[in-house]
């Protein structure tokens, strides 16, 4: 991770902003530390920002499966054949034989 120069240019702009006690001519130290504090804090959101996002991206969802629509079948008022029951024993007394 990129975090640790975010956490060095704070130190340094916080050390700079509050704990240096000599001056340059021509350069404001506490200015410069702030400046660098906080370009420091804002580096640091940024990266943790970076870190915690989703690694992947979402695919797009797929569309659904459209259905086949068949279309309806005309009306038949005709019956369709019964099923025929299975052959009879050949063998078997018919119901004339029986009376």
């Amino acid at each position: 991770m990129r975090i640790a120069p975010a956490l060095l240019l704070t130190a340094v702009g916080a050390i700079l902003a509050d704990a240096v006690t000599f001056s340059l001519p021509g350069i404001d130290r506490n200015a410069l530390g702030a400046v660098l504090f906080f370009v420091g804090l804002l580096w640091l959101a940024v990266e943790v920002t970076v870190a915690l996002a989703p690694k992947r991206r979402r695919r797009p969802r797929r569309p659904a499966p459209t259905t086949v629509r068949r279309p309806p079948q005309p009306y038949d008022p005709v019956l369709p054949p019964r099923r025929s029951r299975p052959p009879s024993d050949p063998d078997a007394p018919t119901a004339d034989a029986r009376r």
